[in-house]
Parts: C-alpha cells; structure tokens; sequence
C-alpha cells in the first residue's frame, strides 16, 4: 500500500519518459500539488497501527510482491518480450470508444504491471501507470516504455481531485489491499464526465496475487458517485499452458457468461463508467 507524502517525489523521478519532459512535468506537478496537502497523512496512519498488526501486513505485501515478481519474470522467460499490442483493441473497440477520443486526454491505468499498457495512446496529453512494483518492473524493461510509471498503490493515488479524463483498471481491482479506499480514490481523481473503465475477474477465493473477491454485484459499489454506462459478463475460454485464464483473449472471444450453470468458476466482468458533473 503507497502512503501519501512518502517519498513521492523520488517515484516520480525514477520513472522513464526523458525522452518525453513536457509529459514528465505534468505528472510531477500533479503529485507536487497532492503532497503538499496531504504530508501529513502518512505518519498518523503509522502511528495509528499496532506493532503486530503492522508487522503481519508488511509480511502480507512483501510475500505478495514476490510472488507477482516471480509471475512476470516467469511470463518474460516462457514469452520472450511482454508485449503490449493488445491494449489499444482493448481501450478503444471494446469499450466503444474511438482512438481519437483519447486525444489531448489525460489517463491513468492503476495496476499497470510492467507490460507499457498507455503506449498506444501517443495522442493522449498524459500517460501515467501506477503500480506498487513500478521501480521493480524497471528489471523487466518498462524504461524503454513511452509511458510514465510511477509507484504506488490505488488506496492513496498522489494526484489531486478531478486530475485524469480517464482512469482503468484492467485486472487490477482484485489485486488492492483494500476495496473500499480503492473505489473512493477512482472516483475523487476522475474528472467530471471522465470515464473509468473497468476489467476484472470474478472469483471467490482470495490468493496471495488476488487477495480481494468480489460477485457481479461490484458495480454497484460505484454507484451513485459514477454512473454505469454498460456491462459485459464473459466466460474464460482462452488458458495458457500453466493453466491461467487469458482474460483479453477469453474477452475477445466474447462467450457470454452463464449464470444458470452452477459449477464453480471464474468469470470475466467489464464495465464502463461515467462520472456526472
């Protein structure tokens, strides 16, 4: 989890993009503006915590970063390069919205991973991808991305209110350490009329990858603060050799999921938003 005020200036700066500066700008000042009101955030929640408690959620995260860690690097060695073509399909003729929508906007993938999920978007006015592993991906090549990368977790996005026109979470949501503050830092970073696009996976077993499950019923958690535009509800059909659902190609495929089958299994939900203003 990203505390507020710590450090933030040093994520910004570790990130890639010198060969974009005027982008590279825009992303500090957001955070600059952020951390001056919200300094002081950081040392009450330390504060607040117990030693245990504090301890067993360390271990909890760190055990948690290892193992996604060990996903990619073991996803780079058997695929060769961590390709990123199939986001623009996804942004765009998925979520019925046009490539030239997204120019001069300003978007922000929460739990990007380390794939360069915004490099399509060369129109857009700012392209920001967070992740609590974002310094780690550097390992993984994400430097070479025409993207901003900055660390930290989606409980405390370091912008301001109101910041991006567009914000996603593309099988991320159920990889947060806590829901709650998650939906309420979407909603205050997104823009009046901004969209957030919404792509997870459905399953009622925690993991140490996925240590949040919810039911369909997500949606509604967003509610009234974002309006839902539409929905989709989609079986996996597309597995990789190690047994992993392919959620963009199980998505591509499009086999409605069906709910009067009530053998165990996980689903795919996709869903656009809109907030009013």
């Amino acid at each position: 989890m990203f505390t507020v005020g710590l450090n933030i200036e040093k994520a910004a700066l570790s990130s890639p993009m010198q060969h974009h500066p005027l982008q590279r700008q825009k992303v500090r000042a957001m955070m600059n503006l952020w951390m001056g009101k919200s300094t002081a955030i950081g040392p009450r929640i330390a504060v607040s915590a117990g030693r245990k408690t504090g301890t067993l959620m360390t271990h909890m995260r760190s055990s948690k970063a290892e193992s996604e860690l060990a996903f990619w690097h073991n996803r780079l060695k058997q695929q060769g390069a961590l390709t990123n073509d199939h986001y623009e399909r996804v942004y765009t003729t998925h979520f019925g919205l046009e490539k030239a929508f997204y120019r001069g906007k300003k978007i922000l993938d929460i739990g990007c991973g380390p794939r360069g999920s915004l490099e399509w978007a060369v129109e857009a006015d700012v392209r920001v991808g967070i992740d609590p592993l974002a310094e780690a991906y550097r390992q993984l090549g994400t430097s070479r991305h025409a993207m901003q990368y900055v660390a930290g977790g989606a409980e405390g996005l370091p912008f301001p209110d109101s910041s991006f026109d567009v914000v996603c979470s593309l099988n991320s949501l159920d990889h947060v350490d806590n829901l709650d503050k998650t939906i309420i830092e979407i909603c205050r970073v997104l823009a009046p009329r901004g969209y957030f696009l919404l792509l997870t996976e459905i399953h009622r077993h925690p993991t140490v990858l996925e240590p949040i499950a919810f039911s369909w019923d997500i949606v509604a958690r967003f509610q009234p603060e974002l309006a839902i535009i539409e929905q989709g509800q989609v079986e996996y059909t597309v597995f990789s050799p190690e047994g992993f659902g392919d959620i963009y190609q199980s998505l591509r495929q499009g086999t409605p999921y069906d709910h009067s089958n009530v053998r165990e299994r996980n689903g795919i939900l996709s869903a656009k938003f809109r907030k009013g203003g």
